[in-house]
């Protein structure tokens, strides 16, 4: 990578997509969509619990990009302006995540023991203020209203972020970093609410007070491991070249191993807390997830999102290094698909994984589009804010 020292602003326009790979994305949707209408017909709780699996994921990437975006405005980063575009382009798909939510909605009786507790088999069973907090209406309301929140932040961020390609006006940074500061209150609280929601009240009887924390790290973890991808990519294909360097990817790399460190610390928190009280109510929960086949589910994520990233990426030469990072980033993002898979896989069948064509089917559909969406925006819109107060000392940045 080159770091010669850059007095103009390079503009390399909108990013567009090989026209091959934009038509495998689009496919990829479509055959998602089929193989998930099929597996209703052949097992509609497997179907549903797939496409939370799908949602939750790829919701925990667009989330990503929008928290990083205002992590970039509130702290005034300079290091970062040449990758807020692409994290913008992530924080692009959340509108379509809200979409995708009405789907789930419908299936939500399928996969949630609260929507049908007289079914479940729940003892002893659920006080009154539980069922109506975790009821099909409340549950509907509350989370697309954490949806529209979100929708809201990203879409004038974005929007101000467009906004300054034409103006080159420094007021909008200052704005965009007042309103940066708001949101992070604002997500710290839907997100823990809406995490409790998805994932955690699976299990109606089980919760953790710090279940939120522990599922924020591993979304800003797997999601700066592909905003890392994507970022090597895009230099690979010509179009970052020389505007992304080694020292950008020193700091990306900075926050995977970062992350690795302190989901592991909220991961054995969590782990220690259940396991030195020991009440039934909470250690049934791990007792099914770290026993048996699940037991290697378990293992390996404990694997894949700390002890692998966190000495592949200790030294300072690592996290400069394109191939080590496509390595982290590729380790840190399966263990990432397989704990959010041990949240939901157990409820469906506690004996062993289920992991068939239903599962891959869906995922792929909705890998399929996530890509779509970041595609779209990338070809609309230059890959570079270029006319951000900050971007000459971005691309001559240094450490």
């Amino acid at each position: 990578m080159s770091e010669a020292k850059i007095t103009t602003v390079p503009n390399p326009g909108p990013f567009k997509v090989p026209a091959r790979l934009n038509q495998v994305l689009i496919a990829l949707g479509a055959l998602g969509i089929i193989a998930f209408l099929f597996g209703l017909k052949v097992d509609a709780q497997r179907a549903w619990s797939a496409w939370l699996l799908g949602y939750v994921f790829f919701l925990f990437w667009g989330l990503c990009g929008l928290f990083f975006t205002a992590l970039h405005h509130a702290t005034g980063a300079a290091w970062s302006t040449v990758v807020r575009r692409i994290s913008e382009g992530m924080a692009s798909y959340l509108p379509v995540a809200a979409l995708l939510f009405l789907a789930l909605i419908v299936g939500s009786g399928k996969i949630y023991a609260w929507a049908h507790p007289e079914m479940a088999h729940i003892e002893p069973p659920l006080g009154a203020d539980k069922l109506f907090y975790l009821s099909q209406t409340f549950f509907s309301i509350r989370n697309l209203l954490f949806l529209g929140i979100w929708i809201l932040f990203a879409v004038i961020l974005i929007k101000n972020s467009l906004k300054q390609d034409q103006t080159g006006e420094a007021s909008i940074s200052r704005k965009s970093a007042k309103l940066s500061v708001v949101f992070f209150p604002v997500f710290g609280i839907t997100f823990t609410l809406a995490v409790f929601d998805l994932t955690m009240s699976l299990e109606p009887k089980w919760y953790s007070t710090i279940f939120g924390v522990y599922c924020f790290a591993g979304l800003f973890q797997s999601g700066m491991a592909f905003l890392a991808i994507l970022a090597i990519w895009m230099r690979r294909r010509g179009l970052l070249e020389g505007i992304f360097n080694a020292n950008h990817l020193q700091d990306i790399g900075n926050f995977m191993f970062a992350f690795a460190v302190f989901s592991a610390y909220i991961g054995f928190s969590q782990y220690m807390l259940i396991w030195y009280a020991n009440m039934p109510e909470e250690t049934f929960y791990l007792i099914t997830r770290k026993t048996g086949p699940w037991g290697f589910v378990f293992l390996s994520t404990v694997f894949l999102r700390f002890f692998i990233p966190f000495f592949l990426l200790m030294g300072r030469d690592a996290k400069r290094n394109e191939k080590t990072m496509l390595l982290g980033a590729a380790v840190i993002i399966l263990g990432e698909f397989l704990d959010i898979y041990l949240m939901i896989g157990p409820v469906v069948n506690p004996q062993k994984p289920l992991f068939g064509w239903i599962e891959l089917g869906t995922f792929l559909g909705f890998l399929g589009i996530f890509g779509a969406t970041l595609a779209r925006f990338y070809g609309k819109h230059s890959i570079l804010a270029a006319r951000d107060p900050h971007i000459l000392a971005s691309l001559n940045w240094k450490q």
